[in-house]
């Protein structure tokens, strides 16, 4: 990947395995229970990630950042480039 998707900082995946396809996606602000979310998630074994800097558009780009994972959380940022890249996706509004 190159440095102008992530603004210089390395990409790490935050889960590693198989890419799967994104069943679920919460949109809210921080610090709105999305850690509980995470671990509710979990314990239906779905596979989820936080993002905390990540400046891409393309469901190639996302898939490469977090693959693995089957529910993205903390991404309100992104909220217009995620629901475009995964319009199958299931959405959770934390408000």
């Amino acid at each position: 990947m190159t440095d102008y998707l992530t603004g210089g900082w390395p990409i790490v995946p935050f889960a590693k395995g198989p890419k799967r396809p994104k069943q679920i996606i919460s949109l809210g602000l921080y610090r709105t229970g999305s850690q509980s979310l995470k671990e509710a998630l979990a314990s239906l074994d779905i596979v989820t990630s936080f993002i905390h800097r990540h400046h891409s558009n393309t469901r190639e780009d996302w898939d490469a950042y977090q693959g693995s994972c089957e529910a993205l959380t903390d991404i309100t940022p992104f909220a217009e480039s995620r629901l475009n890249a995964y319009p199958e996706a299931h959405v959770i509004l934390v408000t």
